[in-house]
C-alpha cells in the first residue's frame, strides 16, 4: 500500500498488528518450531519448474512440516491453497526433507487447517500441475466457470466468467 496514508494507513496497521496478536496468542508455540522461513523451491515437473517459497518449515523432533501462511480464508479456498502446500511438500521430500505433515494458517480466523500430505495425495497433486503444464504449453485454455470466477483478477474482461 506504497500511496495510502494519514488515518487509513493507521487502521491498517492496527488491524493487522491485532490479527497477529491474537493469532500469536492462539499459536505462539508454533514459533519456536520454526526452521526455516520463506526456503525457496524449485523443482522440474513436465517440461516445467514449479517454483515457489514455502513461508515457514517447522520441526517437530525429527519430522517437519510445511506451512503456508494467509491473510484471510476469502481469497483463495483451502482446496487451492493445500495444491500448494502438497507442490510444496512434494519439493521438499523431493528434496529429502522429512515432511510428514502441512498445514495452512489463516491469520485473520486465528486458525490452522492441516493439509493431508499422503503420498498418493502428493501424486494427485503433482499430476494435476502436470496437466495444466501441458495445457499451458499447447495453448489449450479450456474455460471452466464456477465459484472461483468471482475470485479470478481477470473477471471483469472474461466472456466465460459467472456474473
Amino acid at each position: 500500500m506504497p500511496f495510502v496514508g494519514g488515518s487509513v494507513l493507521e487502521n491498517f496497521r492496527e488491524s493487522a498488528r491485532k490479527m497477529l496478536i491474537d493469532f500469536s496468542r492462539k499459536y505462539g508455540d508454533d514459533l519456536r518450531r520454526i526452521e526455516e522461513v520463506e526456503y525457496r523451491l524449485e523443482y522440474p515437473i513436465h517440461n516445467a519448474t514449479i517454483m515457489g517459497k514455502v513461508d515457514v518449515i517447522m520441526r517437530e523432533g525429527g519430522d517437519m512440516e510445511a506451512r503456508d501462511y494467509k491473510t484471510s480464508e476469502d481469497i483463495r479456498t483451502f482446496e487451492e491453497v493445500s495444491s500448494q502446500v502438497k507442490l510444496y511438500t512434494a519439493g521438499l521430500k523431493g528434496l529429502g526433507r522429512p515432511v510428514t505433515s502441512g498445514s495452512v494458517a489463516y491469520l485473520a480466523e486465528a486458525d490452522v487447517r492441516m493439509v493431508d500430505v499422503a503420498d498418493p495425495l502428493l501424486n494427485d497433486a503433482k499430476q494435476y500441475a502436470e496437466k495444466t503444464v501441458e495445457s499451458i504449453t499447447k495453448k489449450r485454455f479450456t474455460p471452466c466457470p464456477g465459484e472461483s470466477c468471482n475470485r479470478c483478477d481477470q473477471r471483469l474482461i472474461c466472456r466465460w466468467g459467472e456474473s
